[in-house]
């Protein structure tokens, strides 16, 4: 996959491996696992499809407290997790320009870390969907998943009609979520208006 790379482009991929771990990975988590409506909308609906009852239950609560212990180790909060997670895919977009590939005219391993990094952020129908909005906001990134997905994971007629009548079904529950964080925000501040007139009359 690497051999026609260069020492300088073999060093620059490590040097994105770290980034998207350091800088990526941890707002990945973070949407998936530990935002609420991300994790009941689809991330435990999904696995729990997959798996047999019980141990699907061990396995998400697992996995789950493990994206918490590692969300806590990285000692950055949630904005800053997002404004990390932002610059990184504002350097890949800038890096890609309007090439193909990151390097030549094949791909390479780092065109296999960043679609790995990118593509499920960029698919999934999350309902909490900042990260995903920034994604789309980089054309170039989103031809170059789609150009992946095109060549390389090609889907035959009948997984298309299977993948259609599927992004409904999980397009529903996006919506579903979605109004329910609307209703709740709407509570909040409802909520902080009252205490804020409580304490203006006291």
């Amino acid at each position: 996959l690497d051999s026609e790379l260069t020492l300088a482009e073999r060093c620059e991929f490590e040097a994105y491996s770290s980034l998207m771990l350091r800088s990526f990975y941890p707002a990945e988590l973070q949407f998936l696992w530990l935002d609420p409506y991300n994790y009941s909308a689809i991330t435990h609906h999904w696995y729990s499809k997959q798996m047999l009852f019980g141990y699907n239950l061990y396995y998400l609560e697992k996995r789950r407290r493990r994206a918490q212990a590692y969300i806590a180790a990285c000692g950055r909060n949630e904005t800053q997790i997002m404004l990390d997670a932002v610059e990184a895919i504002n350097l890949l977009s800038a890096k890609l320009g309007d090439n193909k590939y990151f390097y030549g005219d094949k791909p390479s391993s780092i065109d296999a870390l960043v679609f790995g990094y990118l593509a499920p952020v960029l698919k999934l129908p999350l309902p909490s969907d900042r990260l995903q909005q920034h994604i789309q906001g980089c054309p170039n990134l989103v031809r170059f998943i789609e150009s992946i997905i095109s060549i390389y994971l090609p889907l035959n007629e009948n997984q298309i009609k299977q993948q259609a009548a599927s992004k409904d079904k999980w397009n529903a529950r996006r919506r579903r979520a979605q109004k329910e964080a609307e209703r709740l925000n709407l509570r909040r501040a409802t909520a902080k208006e009252q205490e804020a007139s409580v304490s203006f009359v006291s």
